[in-house]
């Protein structure tokens, strides 16, 4: 096969989140492989994020930034390479550029309006279908996903494959803190502020526990956020907007359960994450946790504030169910890799080559 494989960079110059993760984490293992060479292209007039912390090479091309590198750009410096294989790991790809594998996290876009702007739903609506029609693989992190890219767009099965998510923690860093005997007395949210995420009705659920004493830390959000959605939450409620890998592995390690009230998700890394931090899982009965985790975690109806209470309630006072999940839990991650992931995509490359 081609040993040169050119990949999408512009992620590093956006924030470390679920897609971004994937795409760096992914890009790792396959620079790993000495049968190819990776060359990830990056926006020349963008700022890289610092938090990246890489060392496979970059190349510097283009123009523009944003969108516009990406559909334009792009296509025009890979034209001038003679149509070498392109990879993207995020939802996005050069719409006019056929020789590539894409991948779409998922059709959240598709499934509720109120869930993103006006401007960002016509543009990814135009998008998706375009990068799915004229990409010759598709890759997605859920059989769940999957299922909803067939059925929505009418593909065949066998253009799309499924390369999960993996977990980015160290085992040495989870024992670590292990090992100190935390008195800390919360609970843990993971995740943005977007409407899908349901954290509206976790800080309802919250204010209705009996437990004063307890606190809900916030990651992944500011209160500028909260106050801007107008959600109710009271003095035991810590937001934590910035944290490094090892302030969050510490976060899940001493954390009495993680909730995860999601009404849609493509995959859901936070229960994975708390899950390797042996911290107990309550999460969505939503298909895809269900597909993902199995009885590894605690289930809520994301629609109800009092199952979301009662569960928190039960999952504190009820310790045996509790060793029992954790038990359960890390046996269940074991599946997790982004080792096995890059395997699956090294495949995917090999049948394009």
């Amino acid at each position: 096969m081609n040993n040169n494989i050119y990949i999408n960079g512009r992620f590093l110059t956006q924030k470390i989140t679920g897609v971004q993760r994937y795409s760096f984490e992914l890009i790792k293992v396959l620079s790993n492989n000495d049968k190819i060479d990776i060359i990830v292209l990056v926006p020349k007039n963008s700022i890289l994020k610092e938090n990246y912390d890489f060392d496979f090479s970059i190349k510097k091309i283009g123009y523009n930034i944003g969108h516009a590198w990406e559909q334009f750009d792009l296509p025009l410096y890979l034209y001038k390479k003679n149509n070498p294989l392109f990879i993207s790991f995020t939802n996005t790809s050069p719409i006019f550029y056929r020789n590539k594998i894409s991948t779409i996290h998922d059709l959240s876009v598709y499934e509720n309006n109120d869930w993103f702007s006006f401007q960002f739903r016509i543009l990814y609506k135009i998008l998706l279908p375009l990068i799915i029609y004229t990409s010759k693989n598709i890759l997605t992190v859920s059989q769940f996903s999957k299922n909803e890219i067939i059925k929505k767009f009418k593909i065949d099965n066998e253009k799309i494959h499924v390369a999960y998510n993996g977990i980015s923690f160290s085992r040495k860093k989870v024992e670590q803190f292990k090992k100190v005997k935390s008195k800390a007395n919360y609970i843990l949210y993971v995740g943005s502020i977007s409407e899908r995420k349901n954290l509206n009705s976790l800080l309802e659920a919250f204010n209705r526990l009996h437990n004063t004493e307890l606190l809900l830390k916030i990651v992944g959000c500011s209160f500028i956020h909260i106050k801007s959605k107008k959600i109710k939450y009271n003095k035991n409620v810590e937001f934590l907007k910035n944290v490094s890998n090892d302030e969050l592995v510490e976060l899940y390690s001493n954390a009495k359960l993680l909730v995860f009230p999601s009404f849609y998700e493509g995959f859901g890394i936070p229960p994975l994450e708390a899950m390797f931090c042996e911290c107990p899982v309550i999460a969505s009965n939503i298909p895809v946790i269900k597909e993902l985790y199995g009885d590894s975690v605690l289930y809520i109806n994301p629609f109800n504030i009092d199952s979301i209470k009662d569960k928190i309630e039960l999952l504190l006072i009820d310790d045996k169910l509790r060793r029992k999940i954790i038990e359960k839990s890390l046996k269940k991650i074991k599946k997790f890799s982004w080792i096995k992931s890059g395997a699956k995509v090294l495949d995917v490359i090999k049948n394009n080559t």
